[in-house]
């Protein structure tokens, strides 16, 4: 899949938002399209600060699971809401999750074995946030620790 322009920006004439535009860029991301950028102000977010930070928090994923690697896996994803949160795994090795507003989903790991590295990243300021390890074995709780847009990505480590 290749979506070149990713559109949205607050006040643009066809009424999407900066956020439109972030989780476009993350749903295009975690489907595997082959590029992505933002597209320029007025219909996009261009490459101001908001931009950048979805970047570095792009590169910070991708530098810990190789998106190349991931496939969509909504279907591992349990209690979830309407637009609440999205995945792409390589199942029993990898994840990696998107929450655009916060809230709690569970992932399906009762077929695999080990333990895994959750790591957080806030996509508004590029930054890692918190890291915890979870349990296989089960169906594990995934919350993230802001309300706004956060990434994760879960890695098998002790298998």
């Amino acid at each position: 899949m290749n979506t070149t322009k990713t559109y949205g920006a607050d006040g643009n004439k066809f009424g999407h938002t900066d956020q439109d535009a972030i989780e476009r860029f993350w749903r295009h991301l975690l489907t595997g399209a082959a590029s992505i950028r933002f597209h320029r102000p007025d219909s996009g977010r261009g490459l101001n600060d908001k931009a950048v930070a979805c970047l570095k928090a792009a590169r910070r994923v991708e530098s810990v699971v190789p998106l190349w690697t991931i496939q969509p896996a909504n279907e591992l994803l349990g209690k979830r809401e309407k637009n609440e949160a999205y995945l792409a795994a390589d199942a029993g090795r990898a994840y990696v999750a998107y929450f655009p507003a916060g809230g709690r989903v569970t992932l399906d790991l009762a077929k695999v074995g080990g333990r895994f590295q959750i790591r957080w990243v806030n996509i508004d300021s590029g930054q890692w946030e918190a890291a915890d390890q979870i349990s296989g074995g089960a169906q594990a709780d995934l919350s993230p620790p802001g309300e706004g847009n956060d990434a994760a990505t879960i890695v098998l480590f002790d298998g």
